[in-house]
């Protein structure tokens, strides 16, 4: 959120503790950008010339070791469900249950793989992944999460591998964090290979068509 032409202000912004305001509903105007080194919540609400906007948007941040990292995405995400580009996933965002938030990263029929570029090699005890199921809107959970490291971005070591079973029938909507903890592991390189199910299966309405996976964060602990 960005400010222009001094009482021009466009934008405030009021943190928010464990997803409750606090008690004096006190809020701060935006200048530059906001940072984060532990979790919250935050709330938006745009203002100008004193007329304020009845809607508040609310964001879920989780900041890691991942978060701000450069991020090199080896298939192309939908120009539909793009989340922000090239960086949506490594931006310490969190989306809600709805695939059309803006948060959620889209890929039609082909796998995600993701490298991480934490900058330098450093001690690694977790990797996760958030992905979204909503099987009416053809929208599945990876058949599988591959977890690999690297201290040079050439030679990846295997780290580790999450499975799910492609669903039989249509699943409430959800969400799950594919995640794997690491033992003693320094590494550079991240990388994760989220295979989809590519198709739609044969009891659902789509069969054959292409199936999606929404992707909202890659999170390096």
């Amino acid at each position: 959120m960005h400010t222009r032409n001094g009482d021009e202000r466009i934008g405030c912004f009021r943190l928010l503790h464990n997803g409750w305001e606090r008690p004096n509903g006190a809020v701060e105007a935006v200048r530059g950008e906001l940072s984060f080194s532990t979790p919250a919540v935050v709330a938006a609400r745009a203002f100008r010339k004193g007329i304020v906007s009845d809607a508040v948007a609310r964001v879920e941040v989780y900041p890691s070791l991942s978060s701000g990292k450069a991020i090199t995405i080896a298939h192309p995400f939908s120009e539909r469900y793009p989340a922000g580009g090239a960086h949506a996933l490594v931006d310490g965002l969190k989306g809600s249950r709805d695939y059309k938030d803006g948060f959620w990263q889209g890929y039609e029929g082909t796998d995600l793989e993701a490298v991480v570029d934490l900058g330098r090699v450093m001690q690694i005890s977790r990797v996760r992944a958030r992905f979204l199921q909503d099987t009416p809107m053809w929208i599945f959970y990876p058949r599988s999460v591959e977890y690999a490291v690297s201290s040079d971005g050439v030679t990846f070591l295997p780290a580790g591998t999450s499975d799910h079973p492609v669903a039989g029938k249509h699943q409430d909507l959800s969400m799950k964090e594919f995640g794997h903890q690491l033992k003693d592991v320094k590494a550079r390189f991240v990388r994760i290979r989220a295979a989809s199910v590519g198709a739609c299966p044969p009891w659902h309405a789509g069969a054959g068509g292409k199936a999606w996976t929404f992707c909202d964060e890659i999170t390096v602990e």
